[in-house]
């Protein structure tokens, strides 16, 4: 199971930057951009919370590792997995950087559970009907999907480092292992 926070437009004390859009030439301040996310969260619309996300991150100043591990929760759930991995790695070290254990923790669990989807959905694509897999092909794809596991299980382990009571990344680290 995937951990998910819910973004608060309150976490940005100081009036947003706005930029301009290039559809409507239109002023969008950043606390607007995080409320379409917020509401497209509630929504199930993770195609629009992720690009209001996106575009809300870009424009501060400051990194908020909140926005970037939402971000991460919507490629995620997109099944975007190496983009949620990315997002979350982001996300992690931001939180680490600024002292929020809680975050980087969660954000840790979900980079493994990135890494680990990543690496079961490789496994899990057949062939094309018109692509004949052979032996070494075969072979390759096992070695990248056991690295994956294994960088999955390292994300784990960190998340375990954080927080040893956290029995959802021991529950996923032996399910992985």
């Amino acid at each position: 199971m995937i951990k998910s926070t819910i973004l608060l437009l309150a976490m940005l004390g100081t009036p947003a930057p706005a930029t301009m859009s290039s559809e409507t030439n239109a002023v969008t301040p950043v606390n607007e951009l995080l409320q379409t996310a917020q509401d497209a969260i509630v929504a199930g619309d993770d195609a629009t919370a992720r690009a209001a996300l996106a575009a809300a991150r870009q424009q501060m100043k400051m990194p908020d590792p909140r926005v970037t591990f939402n971000e991460a929760i919507s490629a995620y759930r997109m099944g975007d997995y190496a983009g949620a991995r990315d997002l979350f790695a982001v996300a992690a070290e931001d939180a680490r950087v600024q002292g929020n254990q809680d975050l980087a923790s969660a954000a840790a669990y979900n980079l493994g559970n990135a890494a680990h989807r990543e690496a079961m959905q490789a496994l899990e694509t057949p062939p094309a009907d018109n692509q004949v897999q052979d032996m070494s092909g075969a072979i390759e794809s096992l070695k990248d999907a056991r690295s994956q596991l294994g960088e999955a299980m390292n994300h784990y382990r960190s998340a375990i480092g954080r927080d040893a009571d956290d029995a959802d990344a021991r529950a996923n680290a032996e399910l992985t292992w």
